[in-house]
């Protein structure tokens, strides 16, 4: 498998719905979060939509990291592909550093 032009924007799309998934967690500090704005009154419904999106976004990002390692990695280090399980681990080890 190559990294292509359309690949690099198909894979763009993907990390900008995955920061979509990640939205409703967002806020800026004068402003409520965009799950307080939609449901300002229902917590069980905000904690559904909250669990719904973090599921979702740990199973965008498992995709994500998988597509990426596996087109760039083994051709340019001649390292093996991953699979789902060890996408998950890399997407932890990044988010690490990012938290």
């Amino acid at each position: 498998m190559n990294v292509t032009v359309s690949y690099n924007i198909m894979m763009t799309f993907a990390v900008v719905g995955y920061a979509l998934l990640m939205s409703p967690f967002w806020s800026s500090a004068p402003e409520p979060t965009i799950i307080d704005g939609w449901l300002p009154e229902n917590w069980l419904i905000q904690l559904f939509i909250i669990i719904a999106a973090s599921v979702l976004a740990i199973v965008a990002s498992m995709y994500i990291v998988r597509s990426l390692w596996n087109r760039l990695f083994p051709r340019l280090c001649g390292w093996r592909e991953v699979n789902l399980a060890e996408a998950y681990a890399l997407s932890l080890l990044g988010s690490m550093f990012l938290i």
